[in-house]
């Protein structure tokens, strides 16, 4: 107590000042904590890939970046579905990547956002029907021709696709209701033909076939190999062979001129063995002299010679060409 100035009394003495927590304080420096934490958390999240544009997918497929290209595209639908243009470019990156599934996937999807695109939806018939999804093909082509249903082109995928799913007397009706007159069309004329061997009627479908064969076309593959079993199963084994083996010679033409290359000795080799098949190995031999020329020791050129002087009677070349291959 002090004293004061009224008497001895002593006053309290001052309370000292209490300390003041330091809440406020406190409080500040958890914020700045989680804040801290929050900056770092998207400092350091990883980020999206950013919706690319249609000029840098079409700038990727020129520059025959295909994979990158189709996953660009594959992102920018994604990111805006209803956008026509998205889904035609995933669809031209699938194709030009040979991914049929991802083309038809994509041409769902335009066909959702475009339903009367006749031409996209006849393009996505033949790709469900070259992929094995032949009830999907069958669905989507009944829709294609339900505004033009003697439509040739259609018709006859749509017969095909009928046999295939083992309807062939659905297959007969569409070819049935294909206008007369005009022209036969050859890719109709193969599947009747396909469609009485099938009902083991092949002296019906050999004169369809012969048609059929004798027109050019990107039906002659089939033709000819349709014929081939007519005239196997009408006895005529000698002529099925040749044109077994002219089949042979187109397909070794076509196989090389897209995945090969038409100058090399092997592509020589199996157009020449083609050849010889077909009966026609004077045609064989000079792309044989040729091989030869570059490789002496080639023996698959060899053992041909031997072959073809051996039907010929001359036994002598045909000797000397197998002992050149080690035969």
């Amino acid at each position: 107590m002090r004293r004061t100035a009224a008497g001895n009394q002593r006053a309290p003495a001052p309370t000292p000042p209490t300390r003041r927590r330091n809440g406020p304080l406190v409080g500040l420096g958890v914020v700045a904590v989680v804040a801290a934490g929050v900056v770092g958390y998207y400092a350091t999240r990883p980020t999206p890939a950013a919706v690319p544009d249609a000029r840098r997918i079409n700038d990727l497929l020129a520059a025959g970046r295909l994979d990158e290209a189709a996953a660009a595209a594959d992102r920018l639908r994604a990111a805006r579905p209803d956008d026509l243009d998205a889904h035609l470019l995933y669809v031209d990156a699938s194709l030009r990547r040979d991914h049929l599934p991802g083309a038809i996937d994509g041409a769902r999807e335009a066909l959702r956002l475009r339903p009367d695109s006749r031409g996209l939806r006849e393009q996505l018939v033949v790709w469900l029907f070259l992929t094995g999804r032949t009830a999907e093909a069958d669905e989507e082509c009944h829709r294609c021709r339900a505004d033009r249903p003697a439509d040739p082109r259609s018709a006859v995928l749509h017969a095909d696709i009928c046999r295939r799913l083992g309807d062939n007397a659905r297959a007969e009706q569409i070819l049935d209701g294909l206008p007369a007159g005009g022209p036969p069309n050859p890719a109709a004329l193969v599947l009747r033909g396909a469609l009485y061997l099938d009902a083991d009627q092949p002296e019906k479908a050999e004169p369809l076939l012969r048609d059929a064969a004798g027109r050019p076309g990107e039906h002659q593959q089939r033709a000819r190999h349709y014929l081939s079993l007519a005239l196997t199963r009408t006895g005529k084994e000698d002529e099925a062979r040749r044109f077994a083996a002219d089949l042979l010679h187109q397909q070794a033409v076509d196989i090389w001129s897209k995945y090969g290359r038409p100058d090399s000795p092997a592509y020589r080799v199996s157009l020449a063995e083609a050849l010889i098949r077909a009966g026609r190995g004077a045609e064989a031999v000079p792309l044989l002299d040729g091989v030869l020329a570059k490789a002496p020791d080639d023996p698959s050129a060899h053992r041909l010679l031997a072959e073809y002087h051996a039907a010929r009677g001359d036994a002598a070349r045909a000797a000397d060409h197998r002992r050149r291959a080690g035969d």
